[in-house]
């Protein structure tokens, strides 16, 4: 507002060039009396500067009222940088504050809304478009109780996360090495099974004895021996006109001794007659 001296504000003229001085005396006028009756002359009074101590009191109380307004508003906004430089200092990682005309715009990453939900009890609001919380200015010494507690929050979770992992890397790994170690016995049953099977059949075949096919059956006693089973039958000749001890004509069969008639072992031989034989197993 525009300050003027009590000389001006007894010069008539000056009301009536600067219009909203003219104004301001029926404001003052109509504050001290009620009734048009009174205030009007009491302002016409002051229009031709006959009360210039009136008016140069209230601008003056109405300046000071400004003055202290605005010292008000710059105490409140050094307080809201004040906090505002103090959340700066506490270094949140990827989280950013600005202050601004609308309020403290603060950049965070979303956590599922428990952010969200601390900063709406103080006023504050998800902008969606500009991805960003808005806080009012006057909440700024709000936040730094709410950040310390979120961050202190968001480490608790982070550690019993942590935890709970290592719970787990601890119970799979103990679960691994339990099947890792009924594997290795299962394998050893397995091995051991498969090596008792392979002596049983060395046993078995060390022990058998050849027989003409037919001419015992089970149960019967080779050599201090019960039979328990016969093998494949298979016919070889009985190279009735004699042998010679050579291979046998046959390409590729080392068999011997040979027929002296064809040349052919036991096996391929067709001249002699032609017997049946198989293994005899024993228990």
């Amino acid at each position: 507002m525009k300050t003027y001296t009590i000389e001006q504000l007894s010069d008539p003229e000056t009301y009536r060039s600067e219009k909203g001085l003219f104004g301001l005396t029926r404001t003052i006028a109509e504050a001290t009396y009620p009734d048009r009756e009174r205030w009007l002359p009491y302002r016409n009074e002051m229009t031709a500067g006959l009360h210039p101590q009136v008016v140069f009191d209230y601008l003056e109380a109405h300046r000071q009222a400004e003055l202290d307004e605005t010292k008000k508003l710059f105490a409140k906004m050094e307080k809201v940088r004040s906090a505002v430089s103090e959340l700066e200092s506490l270094n949140f990682p990827g989280i950013t504050w600005e202050l601004t005309e609308a309020g403290i715009v603060i950049r965070a990453p979303w956590d599922g809304g428990d952010l969200n939900e601390r900063l709406k009890r103080v006023g504050g609001r998800w902008q969606r478009d500009g991805k960003f919380f808005l806080v009012p200015a006057d909440k700024a010494t709000s936040l730094k109780r709410i950040f310390t507690n979120w961050r202190a929050e968001q480490e608790e979770r982070a550690a019993a996360a942590t935890a709970q992992n290592r719970q787990q890397e601890a119970a799979r790994a103990k679960a691994q090495a339990e099947r890792e170690r009924q594997w290795a016995e299962e394998r050893k049953r397995d091995d051991e099974a498969r090596e008792a099977q392979r002596q049983q059949h060395a046993k078995a075949i060390s022990d058998r004895e050849l027989v003409v096919a037919g001419r015992h059956k089970v149960g019967d006693v080779i050599n201090g021996k019960t039979i328990t089973g016969f093998g494949k039958q298979w016919q070889e000749s009985s190279l009735s006109h004699g042998q010679l001890y050579q291979p046998c004509e046959l390409h590729r069969c080392n068999g011997e001794p040979v027929c002296a008639r064809c040349f052919m072992c036991s096996k391929h031989c067709g001249c002699g007659e032609q017997i049946t034989y198989c293994y005899a197993y024993f228990d």
